[in-house]
């Protein structure tokens, strides 16, 4: 029964990843579609990690890879501070925290761990997503209230 709930919470989180790429790149602007591609770079990357790395390897590659998307982050951060990327940037490093804190304290319990990543992930989808949808309704009220003047 659990192993139904688990693959359905992954049809799940498979579907609204998608989702959040679709609307960031096609209803985004230039930073929402960088963050867009920083997702899909971390979600091609954490494929890639499953399949090619033993579990010692993955391990140490996981960190590495939290680590780069938060420089990544920081980088679009940089470029255009929109209070949304200062969120997800904030995110990440809570992120990268949690990698670790595991790391330094093993007493931490790793299934308690994933939840509170699982939940930052889920965190940061919906703030892609609010933002990307947000942008677009204020380009179009900001369009329509051009034309009515």
């Amino acid at each position: 029964m659990l192993e139904a709930f688990n693959n359905l919470y992954e049809l799940v989180a498979i579907m609204a990843t998608a989702v959040t790429l679709i609307l960031a790149l096609a209803l985004g602007r230039a930073p929402e579609r960088a963050c867009a591609l920083i997702l899909l770079v971390d979600v091609f990357g954490i494929i890639l990690l499953l399949s090619l790395f033993d579990h010692t390897a993955r391990y140490w590659m996981v960190q590495v890879k939290a680590v780069l998307i938060l420089l990544a982050y920081g980088a679009v951060l940089w470029r255009w501070p929109h209070r949304w990327l200062i969120v997800l940037a904030a995110l990440q490093a809570f992120a990268v925290l949690l990698h670790l804190a595991v790391w330094l304290d093993t007493s931490i319990l790793a299934r308690v761990n994933a939840l509170l990543l699982n939940g930052v992930g889920w965190l940061m989808m919906i703030t892609l997503s609010a933002a990307a949808v947000g942008g677009a309704i204020q380009r179009h009220d900001a369009r329509r209230a051009s034309k009515s003047q």
